[in-house]
């Protein structure tokens, strides 16, 4: 039996034959090694000790310095390493990092924010508000080319910042040592919110000098733990930080081990070389069905939209009717069914259902008069909420269905060229590459030829950036829980690919109300304001809007704290905790 043969049937096999062969395989490592098993084993078992939380990556990342990182994996591992002046708890609450607090005027366009006077860098050296102010002046800063500059455009004097020419007024100052403020041109909804994505975390200027500009490999940060070793496409390791404002997490360190193989890091899973595993969806069911797993098993849904993508400035995608055509043309719900094992819903449009307590930093207060009123309040708002609930399911999305008929009739009437072979690229994955064979099939079902082109992780994100695919498979991660998240920077046109617009998509209209939305203070505009936008884009098509992800993780028994967060880059690992004596 082949490797690919047998990696198919494992999921299939008997709970008690399973467990036979995890016996097997703990006693004979030989096996591993005839399965090309024992490298990944031998780099994680020897160099991790027993306090040392072991996780699983996909592939490498391309990079940890905050004003680069565009993608998931980067900015889950930069969490570890970085502290921002705010963060994200697991119920997308905004709670305090290393500002301590802050405070808003009352036109809401001026931020002063108080920094802990114990934060320092891992060297031990202070982190004041200096390194605040030069971390978001290097984001704007042209010439350190972040793709994630116009994140912090509302800034007053962002748009013409450029210290290499003399303009170098910007609205960001250190007062003193602990004091940073911040101008805005405009009342911006979801400043704080940006404050807590990778981009907005803190670095030391020392740092990105001696490093000749980027932050590599040798990364002094302020978060709980430290890089202390990264292997590309093999490990990348981290020690606790003695020197963190929160004190030295419980944790002597974390290890993110880079196994592109499902298969590969189930087993080692098993086998006890991982501490805590996403579960790849082929391994779903055998997981849930398994009593040994199943109560250590945590899931929830996540922000997030995986969407077919269309490169909208060239034939024959500049046109919304081919656009269309491919939305009805693609069985979402089949493979949902069949390639994701259930593990998703389907997209009505580009935005998740924004679920949590909101982002609003609140206070318990003792008097109970503001008890009562909060809680009349309370009662208010619940009530507008149903009031908003049945505004919007009278305007709610209607979604693209299952119809080649409607698919075929869309694509002769905008007289599509049945014989052109569409270049479908996907990453070099697995799973990606199940989803795109069943999209293909759906495809060559109306007549339309695709040619698959599969390359790795930062090779795929180039090609996309470069506009080389006709249609590609990606997803798009909250940064902050915000439906503005899904759709400013995926669909604003200005935006380059590197910062979200992967589609290349123009629309003066979403631009307007994309502007608007920014500026809207109440939560009923805003929210009215995002539901016009997703109708003109759904409309628009530059997306198939294929599912939602619901996220599930499988631990091991001797790890404890560990918590869900619906933001990837919130998760710190500073309640973790692992129960000596018992990690194989």
């Amino acid at each position: 039996m082949s490797y690919e043969n047998f990696q198919e049937r494992w999921p299939l096999l008997s709970v008690s034959c399973r467990k036979r062969f995890k016996a097997v395989a703990r006693r004979l490592p030989i096996f591993c090694l005839a399965l090309s098993l024992l490298t990944t084993v031998g780099c994680g078992r020897k160099e991790d000790g027993a306090n040392v939380l072991v996780m699983r990556l996909r592939g490498d990342v391309s990079t940890l310095d905050p004003a680069y990182i565009v993608d998931v994996s980067g900015g889950t591992v930069a969490a570890k390493l970085f502290s921002g002046l705010v963060r994200f708890d697991e119920k997308n609450r905004l709670q305090p990092d290393l500002a301590e607090k802050w405070e808003l005027s009352p036109d809401n366009l001026t931020y002063l924010f108080h920094l802990r006077k114990n934060a320092r860098f891992s060297d031990g050296t202070p982190c004041t508000a200096e390194d605040a102010a030069y971390s978001l002046k290097r984001i704007l800063d042209p010439r350190t080319l972040s793709p994630r500059r116009t994140l912090f455009g509302m800034i007053a004097g962002a748009k013409d910042y450029d210290p290499a020419s003399g303009s170098s007024g910007v609205g960001v100052e250190a007062v003193d040592r602990h004091t940073l403020r911040i101008r805005l041109t405009r009342p911006h909804s979801a400043f704080l919110s940006l404050l807590a994505t990778p981009t907005g975390y803190v670095i030391s200027r020392k740092n990105v000098e001696q490093s000749g500009g980027r932050l590599k490999k040798r990364i002094v940060c302020t978060g709980p733990f430290v890089l202390s070793e990264w292997r590309r496409n093999e490990a990348i390791r981290m020690t606790a930080n003695p020197y963190y404002f929160e004190g030295k997490p419980p944790l002597e360190g974390v290890t993110y081990r880079i196994i592109p193989q499902d298969f590969t890091a189930v087993v080692e899973f098993e086998n006890g070389g991982i501490d805590v595993l996403e579960i790849p969806s082929a391994f779903f069911v055998r997981f849930k069905s398994d009593p040994e797993w199943k109560p250590f098993i945590l899931s929830q849904t996540g922000l997030n939209t995986h969407y077919l993508g269309f490169n909208c400035s060239r034939r024959p995608f500049d046109n919304p009717l081919v656009r269309r055509a491919f939305n009805h043309a693609i069985n979402k719900q089949r493979v949902i069914r069949t390639v994701l094992e259930g593990q998703a819903v389907p997209a009505a449009g580009p935005v998740p259902p924004i679920g949590g307590e909101g982002s609003d930093f609140g206070f318990a207060s003792s008097d109970f008069g503001i008890r009562i009123l909060d809680s009349i309040l309370l009662s208010c708002r619940k009530i507008l909420d149903r009031i908003d609930k049945i505004l919007q399911s009278a305007t709610a999305l209607s979604p693209y269905d299952y119809s080649p008929q409607k698919a075929v009739a869309l694509l002769r009437q905008a007289k599509f060229n049945f014989n052109r072979e569409i270049s479908f690229f996907v990453r070099a994955e697995k799973e990606a590459e199940n989803i795109a064979a069943a999209i293909e099939h759906d495809l060559s079902q109306i007549g339309i030829k695709v040619s698959l082109k599969k390359r790795l992780w930062t090779a795929y994100k180039q090609a996309i950036n470069k506009g080389e695919p006709d249609i590609f498979y990606l997803s798009w991660s909250a940064d902050y829980p915000d439906a503005q998240n899904f759709l400013r920077p995926c669909f604003y046109s200005s935006h380059s690919p590197s910062e979200g617009n992967r589609v290349r998509f123009k629309n003066k209209k979403v631009d307007q109300l994309l502007d608007a939305l920014e500026a809207a203070s109440s939560e009923r505009g805003r929210n009215q304001l995002c539901t016009r936008i997703e109708k003109l884009i759904v409309e628009e098509a530059p997306w198939v809007f294929l599912w939602h992800r619901r996220e599930y993780v499988v631990r091991q028994p001797w790890v404890e704290g560990w918590k869900m967060y619906p933001i990837y880059n919130a998760n710190k690992l500073t309640d973790v905790t692992i129960r000596r004596g018992e990690k194989r």
